[in-house]
């Protein structure tokens, strides 16, 4: 008889040593893009607020263009609706695509914000900047009618006399204004 040294039982433990490990590599994997995704997730989250911010300030500064340079309502709301100590707040005026400090003639309002932001589960800091312009048009109210065609009984002997004739009233047809 042939004797043997191997042992069914440590081959068996080796083997799920083995799996436990690839196992606690595949989950290491996955915990870390997790994190990854959820740092992702934060920064375009903090842009998407600093974004709604700098449109905030644009449409206020654009209602109080006559308080230029001083925007004491624009920045106000910006300190209320979440400007940081670090955030570097900017209102030009516009005139034709182009800054200008001559804000009486202006009619459009450029906010710039900038602000740095860490994720809380990545490693790198991202310098974020949101612009947003907002324009203060003048509201311009008219109305416009064409007298093509008017009835008017006042204005046509003739036709009130020939109606008047026939038993009716006096009615007075007018074409273009003639």
């Amino acid at each position: 008889m042939i004797q043997t040294n191997r042992n069914p039982m440590r081959r068996s433990a080796r083997w799920q040593i083995g799996a436990i490990g690839v196992l606690n590599v595949f989950v290491m994997a996955v915990a870390v893009s997790a994190l990854g995704v959820l740092g992702i997730g934060q920064t375009v989250w903090e842009k998407q607020r600093l974004q709604n911010l700098a449109d905030q300030v644009a449409i206020t500064a654009a209602r109080q263009i006559n308080d230029a340079p001083a925007w004491a309502e624009a920045r106000a709301l910006a300190t209320l609706n979440g400007l940081k100590a670090g955030d570097q707040l900017t209102i030009d005026c516009m005139i034709n695509g182009a800054a200008t400090t001559n804000c009486a003639e202006a009619v459009t309002v450029r906010a710039t914000i900038q602000r740095t932001v860490t994720p809380f589960f990545l490693a790198s800091t991202q310098n974020m900047t949101a612009t947003a312009e907002a324009t203060n048009a003048p509201i311009v109210a008219a109305m416009i009618s064409s007298n093509l065609a008017s009835l008017d009984s006042s204005k046509s002997a003739l036709l009130n006399g020939l109606l008047g004739t026939l038993g009716g009233g006096a009615v007075n047809l007018t074409v273009a204004d003639y």
